[in-house]
């Protein structure tokens, strides 16, 4: 699957689960007053979707770590991300469409198959000794939002790398929650 628009980003989204619902969905400049009024909209789509309070915390806070993570540090005004929150009946989607520079993919790549292939008590004791470091690279605050996401949702992160030119490339970032299952 080539992903090489935002738009192909929304199919490849919508092709993943039928039928799939999108709650939230916004492409653009990811500035702190945009994500406070995304987290509100977020918020108050959950409290109509979902009934359980604990789910609603939880799909929450992966959107809030997407938000402050992802769409945030990879901001550009030339390529904006994008950010999607969309469900199923048994499951909800938390997805960014991002471009990076290729010189940080191969980075990106190995630290999403490390955390994917870590075992919980490994990735805990990372995140432990990440949010105890006094002085975090850019690279580890990448991999701490990483790891953040896959405790919080309690599943591997999904991602999709498409290469758009020798210097850019278009990466997709999703976490999966399951609607009958909740994890702290």
């Amino acid at each position: 699957m080539s992903i090489k628009k935002p738009l192909e980003f929304v199919q490849f989204i919508l092709e993943q689960k039928t039928p799939c619902n999108i709650l939230t969905a916004y492409r653009g400049t990811f500035s702190q007053g945009i994500i406070k009024s995304l987290l509100v909209l977020i918020e108050k789509k959950l409290q109509t979707e979902i009934k359980d309070i604990t789910m609603q915390k939880k799909v929450f806070n992966i959107a809030l770590v997407f938000l402050q993570n992802v769409c945030k540090n990879f901001n550009s005004e030339f390529h904006p991300p994008v950010f999607i929150l969309s469900g199923t009946l048994s499951e909800f989607f938390i997805s960014a469409g991002i471009i990076i520079e290729n010189i940080i993919s191969d980075g990106l790549k190995n630290k999403l198959l490390a955390i994917n292939t870590m075992e919980i008590e490994d990735i805990k004791e990372l995140h432990k000794s990440l949010i105890t470091s006094k002085e975090l690279s850019v690279a580890d605050e990448m991999g701490l939002g990483l790891v953040e996401l896959f405790l919080k949702s309690g599943n591997k992160i999904k991602y999709h790398f498409d290469k758009m030119s020798d210097k850019q490339s278009y990466v997709v970032l999703q976490c999966t929650v399951l609607k009958n299952t909740l994890q702290p």
